[in-house]
């Protein structure tokens, strides 16, 4: 019985969280063929794991023009899947900056949204988000996505700035006055309190 299950073990091959290990490992160096084998076998072992398709969505990233798309899906997979995590909806995020024209804006500035009311302060996203078409639709759809942070100083100053674009310096500036109660004004928040006024 001892010699059936290592046999069993073996034709299995690692757990997935070797598997995973050794798929960053191979997309690291450029080996993108055999990360994109292994990073399937992950999904395949663990269908509902947000990591698991995160990371076949990195894989696809990498691979020649065909695989921006596959990445979109699986970065969409999985934001279904952990919700509360900004990395698959940054990525989404790439991939419509790398697919460029009006589907990709669409795409970045969707994923961004999206992304705001998770986390206002990942990353470069809030940087990049002046990279994507505006107007002033966007900035009140990116302001509703900042307040569901509540009064996250943060996010209290970006939905300043957007509603100084909106050309609504008194909420801009009662924003502000709250995201100074909840940490000390910065050089920022300074300027945009003179802006708002």
């Amino acid at each position: 019985w001892i010699a059936l299950a290592l046999a069993l073990l073996a034709a299995q091959g690692p757990p997935p969280d070797r598997l995973s290990a050794r798929a960053e490992s191979l997309l690291a160096v450029g080996d993108v063929q055999k990360a994109l084998k292994l990073a399937r076998k992950v999904v395949q072992q663990r269908p509902n794991d947000s990591h698991a398709h995160f990371l076949l969505g990195r894989v696809h990233y990498d691979r020649a023009i065909i695989g921006r798309w596959w990445a979109l899906a699986e970065f969409q997979k999985a934001a279904r899947l952990a919700p509360d995590d900004p990395a698959p909806l940054y990525w989404q995020m790439k991939v419509g900056f790398y697919l460029r024209s009006e589907d990709g804006d669409r795409i970045a500035r969707d994923a961004l949204l999206q992304l705001f009311a998770v986390h206002p302060d990942y990353l470069d996203a809030w940087e990049r988000f002046h990279d994507v078409y505006q107007s002033p639709s966007i900035w009140r759809q990116a302001e509703r996505a900042l307040a569901r942070r509540g009064d996250d100083p943060t996010a209290l100053e970006r939905r300043a700035e957007l509603r100084i674009a909106l050309g609504d310096g008194k909420r801009a500036d009662s924003l502000l006055a709250v995201a100074v109660g909840r940490r000390a004004p910065t050089v920022k928040t300074d300027r945009l309190r003179s802006e708002a006024s």
